[in-house]
């Protein structure tokens, strides 16, 4: 790590604890505006350090909570409030001790979290309490067997897959080359892609990483060595600006 990305690194981290901070007091004085209505609180769990998005969507659910407690014909008899955290870094223990706390504190649901969710979602099952995510991915969770309690708004890497594999079948492209950032969502749209690809007979003849999240123009020396490598076998007109976007080769 270079000396230059330290101060950023620590502003990163900095930001992520101010935009916490500021959430807090934000839940709290929502549920001072309520009156005496009794309340109906919820976790709200976002990873606030590194990559996480956290700091970039947390003031939806302060916007959320407002609408709904603006609203007598959704809770005409109470209040909604949450409580924030911070879900730390994917595989950790972090997110399941903030909900154990939580719920400690009174919450009956989570919102969240955002990369990982599996062992979450079990404990939320085991405790019976909804858990609703906006970003988790992870075809685990599907099996509603087992997380009994588990709903999101982001579609499995598993149905994502299916729509590709319906365009290429659709255009009759039987050779493909993959192009995927090196981000936990995007690795496991690959793996499901490939195993879909296999079973329709359809070959995944390489496939390139990338760094984190793709941006147009981030990352135009990984994309120009790509092509670089691949434009001799593979079709000028197939391509998309995403962070999985397929090369089809003729």
């Amino acid at each position: 790590m270079g000396v230059h990305s330290v101060p950023v690194i620590t502003s990163i981290i900095l930001f992520g604890l101010f935009v916490l901070s500021c959430l807090t007091i934000e839940a709290v004085s929502l549920a001072k505006d309520q009156g005496s209505k009794p309340n109906i609180t919820i976790g709200f769990l976002a990873t606030f350090t590194g990559d996480g998005i956290g700091k970039l969507i947390a003031g939806a659910i302060t916007v959320a909570v407002m609408n709904v407690n603006k609203r007598p014909d959704l809770l005409p008899n109470h209040a909604l409030q949450f409580i924030p955290a911070d879900a730390g870094e994917r595989g950790t223990s972090v997110a399941i001790k903030k909900m154990t706390r939580m719920r400690d504190d009174g919450a009956v649901a989570f919102i969240g979290p955002d990369e990982s969710c599996v062992s979450e979602a079990l404990v939320a099952a085991a405790w019976n309490y909804p858990m609703i995510t906006y970003k988790c991915s992870d075809r685990k969770v599907s099996n509603k067997n087992i997380y009994t309690t588990f709903a999101r708004t982001l579609p499995p890497s598993s149905k994502v897959s299916k729509y590709v594999i319906s365009l290429l079948k659709h255009f009759k492209w039987n050779k493909v080359v993959l192009v995927v950032s090196e981000n936990h969502w995007y690795k496991q749209a690959e793996e499901a892609l490939a195993v879909l690809a296999k079973d329709s007979d359809i070959e995944v003849t390489k496939t390139y990483f990338i760094p984190n999240f793709y941006i147009s123009g981030s990352h135009e020396k990984d994309i120009k060595k790509i092509i670089d490598e691949s434009f001799m076998i593979t079709r000028s007109k197939c391509s998309d600006e995403t962070s999985l976007f397929i090369s089809c080769l003729k």
